[in-house]
């Protein structure tokens, strides 16, 4: 069994788009969406009608804490084995059809030596989330350093219907690799989906890789956007 969950902060219009697809894909999915201190009234009408419980809470993405929430939520109204982390800004394509095989799996980036998984759309073994949680591994201070973010609301990640912001956010899928591999979790590739920091970055990557072998792609931010209407 698997859960599905998304956050929404400023992208209200493009997550319902998602949800839309992904309704259509997994009619029968449990599904959570939580607003991140944002009302979003459209948005939870569109929830209440496709059956896709809605978490109300306040602005966490500054913190570690957003994860947790997150982790929380899943355990408290979930017993579904795998949770399925998506973005507003991921597309679905297809019903996938295999996981990743580790605790935490999805699309990994590797410099150098080291490597994450992209949180476009990323997987976790419920016993992961445990894991995580137990060891209360989350809480390190170390997470609360600005090495552990980014710029989301500025250009390269910034859609034209987002508004510009030099708050910086934490990286959440940084913390969560690196976090599990603090407390020995194993991470994977999950080769049906293909998440890229950038839009620029996932065109390149789709010149080499074909679509047909792929249930999810990360980030289509716009409607109009060519891969968008695929």
């Amino acid at each position: 069994m698997i859960s599905f969950v998304m956050h929404v902060y400023q992208d209200a219009a493009l997550a319902q788009l998602r949800l839309s697809e992904l309704r259509s894909l997994y009619p029968d999915a449990e599904a959570l969406v939580i607003f991140d201190g944002v009302e979003a009234p459209e948005l939870e009408n569109f929830c209440s009608a496709a059956k896709i419980h809605v978490h109300k809470g306040r602005r966490l993405k500054e913190s570690p804490q957003w994860i947790v929430r997150m982790l929380r939520l899943f355990l408290a109204t979930s017993p579904a084995e795998y949770l399925i982390k998506i973005d507003p800004d991921t597309k679905w394509l297809k019903p996938f059809q295999v996981l990743g095989t580790g605790g935490i799996f999805g699309t990994i980036h590797r410099f150098n030596s080291w490597s994450y998984v992209n949180g476009g759309a990323m997987g976790f073994r419920r016993f992961a989330v445990d894991c995580l949680l137990e060891s209360r591994v989350l809480e390190n201070p170390r997470y609360e350093q600005e090495s552990f973010r980014y710029n989301r609301w500025l250009p390269p990640y910034l859609a034209s219907t987002e508004q510009r912001s030099l708050d910086r956010i934490i990286a959440s899928d940084i913390i969560l690799s690196d976090a599990a591999r603090s407390i020995g979790l194993s991470v994977s590739d999950w080769t049906e989906v293909l998440c890229c920091a950038s839009h620029m970055q996932l065109c390149e990557r789709l010149k080499l890789q074909s679509l047909d072998k792929l249930s999810a792609i990360h980030p289509v931010k716009n409607a109009e956007d060519r891969i968008a209407q695929i």
